[in-house]
């Protein structure tokens, strides 16, 4: 029996669409996922292929998924590697990048860019792979070193980043030779057209009241709270913990006896300088958060 021409192109269309389709499902099946939702709350939409869907808690992401936040919406990722990442309201943040390096296989690779809104990140320094994580906005590069901190980007490009632990790289790809290093406790800002400012020391009020307390009956944690160890301290304190009570009691006279002859020869300093003594120094500069 012979078969015609159309039917023989009929059943090789068939054979063709049948192995394509199974490839594909077997690509989705192998792609990892980079993460899941760990916690929401409010509207919260994930962006995949041009398609929304509506996140739920234990939703799956996928590498270059975009995450929106409508008003009051507040979504909590946590990633394969122990990193998270809390989005709150007004945002929309996307996944750019989250696999393992072409170029070095024990690295990990991730970038998050956000378009607008706040997030707050911390990046898991422990793991078998070495970390290279960057937060990318439109005015700034974030280099991020096991570290967290909270990121603000407004929709015309500006951005204003305030490191809690650990230390980030700030740039703006339009000044590459001019990167400002940031360290625990403070802040700095970047806009379309200039370099990163200088940083600037945000006290604890201020940096205990940049964001809102994220709800913990809906499931968000703090993995880096703020008013965790920072790594900065004062040298006043280092020297004081090379001393004990009992050291110092047994030189008290000694440094009585040292202490009154040099406050009388600042005295005769001081009347011979006019009454000006050595310049004291300033106080460190404190500033408000420009957060919304």
């Amino acid at each position: 029996m012979r078969i015609s021409s159309p039917v023989k192109y009929f059943i090789f269309t068939l054979i063709l669409c049948t192995f394509c389709l199974a490839v594909s499902a077997l690509s989705v099946a192998a792609s990892p996922k980079v993460g899941r939702v760990a916690a929401l709350t409010g509207d919260v939409q994930v962006v995949r292929a041009g398609e929304r869907q509506k996140a739920q808690v234990g939703f799956e992401l996928d590498e270059s998924d975009k995450i929106e936040t409508a008003t009051g919406g507040m979504v909590q990722l946590k990633f394969s590697d122990g990193s998270s990442v809390t989005i709150f309201e007004k945002s929309s943040v996307s996944i750019a990048q989250y696999g393992k390096s072409k170029d070095n296989s024990s690295t990990l690779d991730s970038a998050i860019e956000i378009a607008h809104g706040k997030l707050r990140f911390f990046v898991n320094p422990k793991g078998e792979l070495k970390k290279n994580a960057k937060f990318k906005t439109k005015s700034a590069i974030m280099g991020i070193r096991g570290t967290s901190g909270v990121i603000d980007a407004s929709a015309a490009g500006d951005t204003q980043l305030v490191v809690l632990t650990g230390k980030v790289e700030v740039t703006n790809p339009k000044f590459p030779q001019v990167p400002v290093m940031v360290e625990p406790n403070f802040l700095t800002r970047v806009s379309r057209e200039s370099a990163p400012l200088p940083p600037v020391v945000a006290s604890k009020d201020v940096l205990t009241s940049l964001v809102p307390a994220a709800p913990a009956a809906a499931g968000f944690t703090d993995d880096a709270p703020v008013g965790s160890s920072s790594g900065v301290k004062s040298k006043d304190n280092q020297e004081g913990n090379k001393s004990s009570p009992e050291k110092d009691s047994k030189h008290d006279t000694k440094k009585q006896k040292t202490n009154d002859k040099e406050q009388g020869q600042n005295k005769k300093e001081e009347g011979s300088n006019g009454g000006v003594g050595s310049p004291s120094k300033p106080a460190a500069k404190t500033i408000k958060p420009l957060f919304s």
